[in-house]
């Protein structure tokens, strides 16, 4: 009986020891399940961040895009802007130029009608100004002889003043 208690107790002995060994593996299984879920969970915030990366860049991806589409536009206006202004300088020299020239028209036609209250005056019928010259000849030939030095020089300088305006 001895024997079968010592067979017994030895058995038992196994028994208990391979028992422990089980509650080993499973502790360490547990804990390798534990560490596996934790790693999982790991991965998947992991995943999150990733994930909230992407948007995160698609953003900063549009947000880019958007600030290159408005800096194109905005040059593209500085463009508009600076060619709006060399335009006005232009219209502005045009209307300087047609300015310039309506005040010589102006003052041709007070030239024009000066010679004409001139041509009036002295009674020449003159239709250009071509015609001034050999028409004052002619009229100087016309004319009697005239009595003084004094008065020839005041009809040479009235000629004169004519030809000069």
């Amino acid at each position: 009986m001895i024997y079968f208690f010592l067979e017994w107790d030895k058995e038992r002995n196994l028994f208990q020891d391979y028992i422990n060994s089980l509650r080993k593996e499973i502790r360490v299984l547990l804990q390798e399940q534990t560490d596996t879920k934790s790693q999982i969970s790991i991965i998947n915030e992991l995943t999150e961040n990733v994930t909230d990366l992407n948007v995160d860049l698609q953003n900063h991806i549009l947000i880019k895009q958007r600030s290159e589409m408005s800096i194109n536009n905005l040059e593209h206006n500085c463009q508009l802007l600076d060619t709006e202004q060399n335009l006005q300088q232009e219209y502005l020299q045009l209307l300087k130029k047609d300015n310039e020239k309506l005040q010589l028209k102006l003052e041709l036609n007070t030239y024009k009608l000066e010679i004409k209250r001139l041509y009036s005056h002295f009674n020449i019928n003159i239709d250009s100004i071509e015609q001034l010259i050999p028409t004052l000849e002619d009229r100087l030939l016309q004319t009697s002889s005239i009595s003084s030095t004094s008065e020839l020089n005041n009809e040479y300088e009235q000629l004169e003043k004519i030809l000069q305006i």
